[in-house]
């Protein structure tokens, strides 16, 4: 839809100015001959940001409002444009990398996640809306249960890890942990030992 003003609305429907909003004859009246057309029996305002317009009818007879709303565009020579939906945008994880590894190693940690782990995810942590990140930080102390952490987590000033310093956060076996066996009674080793991961 182009440019739209009250002062438009006005000249192609032949009606008036008051306040905010146009008073016009309705296409019930508009059909009509004589006095009777120049009955006011439908009134048009502008949305907020100007963008688009309502109408409403006060005549008995008057057709639905989306009908109405065409028969304005008609008749004021107004052009019918799609408006343009912006694309879905994805989750704070899925736009932020580092946060997503991050909090995938924080969630894979199963209950064990080191005070190094916790810092890194605070690090990384940085919403769109700098105001939220205190409330998002602290679900996140809670969640990992590091709550005493937190104050010194948030302070920190924001740094950019190396590869190796990210490394080094992650445990050895964070990516073989889901494809272990435990070990078999049989051929015990002393190196090997059996934790909560099995139960």
């Amino acid at each position: 839809m182009g440019e739209i003003s009250l002062n438009l609305f006005q000249a192609g429907l032949k009606g008036r100015v008051l306040g905010n909003l146009v008073r016009l004859a309705g296409p019930e009246a508009a059909s009509k001959k004589g006095h009777k057309r120049k009955r006011y029996t439908a009134a048009l305002w502008l949305n907020d940001d100007a963008s688009d317009f309502r109408v409403h009818s006060f005549h008995p007879d008057a057709p639905d409002w989306p009908q109405l709303k065409d028969w304005v565009k008609r008749e004021c020579g107004i052009r019918w444009e799609p408006k343009k939906r912006a694309a879905p945008q994805p989750s704070f994880a899925v736009r932020n990398q580092y946060f997503g590894e991050s909090l995938s190693l924080c969630h894979n940690s199963r209950g064990k996640v080191t005070v190094e782990q916790f810092n890194l995810l605070i690090n990384d942590l940085r919403p769109k809306d700098a105001a939220t990140r205190a409330g998002q930080a602290e679900y996140y102390a809670m969640l990992f249960g590091h709550a005493k952490a937190l104050e010194q987590a948030l302070k920190a000033r924001h740094r950019t890890y190396t590869a190796d310093e990210r490394a080094r956060a992650t445990p050895k076996d964070a990516g073989e942990r889901d494809n272990r066996t435990p070990p078999s009674p049989y051929t015990w080793d002393s190196n090997q030992f059996w934790d909560s991961t099995y139960l």
